[in-house]
């Protein structure tokens, strides 16, 4: 579904919600790890582009438990 979804020409990937976050940032907090494994794999969204609390994908991943 992800990969239907970035297909189409309306999604931006890297686009955040009010809260500066980012598909990617949620993908990562919540441990889906096939989600952010496609959304690094596109040329638009940002490794490290932080929320409106500067706090970026892998911070949150790892204050989540999700980083091992």
């Amino acid at each position: 579904m992800v990969k239907i979804l970035l297909g189409r020409d309306e999604v931006n990937p890297d686009k955040p919600d009010k809260f500066g976050q980012t598909p990617l940032i949620c993908a990562a907090e919540n441990g889906r790890e096939g989600v952010v494994k496609i959304l690094l794999g596109c040329d638009d969204v940002g490794l490290d582009k932080p929320d409106n609390l500067y706090r970026i994908p892998l911070w949150r991943a790892s204050k989540s438990g999700q980083v091992r």
